[in-house]
């Protein structure tokens, strides 16, 4: 995977100051990248990593900067069931239900078709990556 940054800066920073973009470099290659709010420091609003030795060495860091008492910090990451990323933490686990599907504006549509395949259990959820732009609350 080549991680190649948009054209526009605001498509990687966001406009919340409360959320904070990180790029991730290993022998001064870009490896990740995370945009992550600064309450929920463990539940990235976008993760993305080029192999299973980034995508675990990008949570051991945001890891290490969760202040808890807890021995053990829980991570949700923001990724597909199917994607390499996932796979380098072992079974992912996703659900979908009737309120968290998306709605077809249009007959037989790509949606529709992808919405079959859910509802037969083809195809896995996916999940929706939200731009920077939607960071505003």
């Amino acid at each position: 995977m080549a991680l190649e940054p948009g054209l526009d800066l605001l498509d990687w920073l966001s406009p919340d100051p409360e959320i904070h973009a990180t790029v991730y470099t290993r022998h001064h290659e870009v490896v990740g990248y995370t945009r992550t709010h600064v309450r929920e420091p463990n539940k990235p609003r976008a993760f993305l990593a080029c192999d299973h030795e980034a995508a675990r060495a990008i949570v051991a860091t945001m890891v290490l900067g969760v202040e808890t008492a807890a021995s053990d910090v829980e991570c949700i990451l923001p990724l597909h069931p199917a994607s390499a990323s996932a796979s380098a933490f072992g079974q992912a686990i996703c659900s979908s239900w009737e309120a968290a599907m998306a709605c077809s504006l249009n007959q037989s549509s790509l949606l529709d078709e992808y919405l079959a395949l859910v509802a037969s259990g083809q195809r896995v959820p996916g999940r929706v990556t939200w731009p920077a732009a939607f960071d505003l609350e």
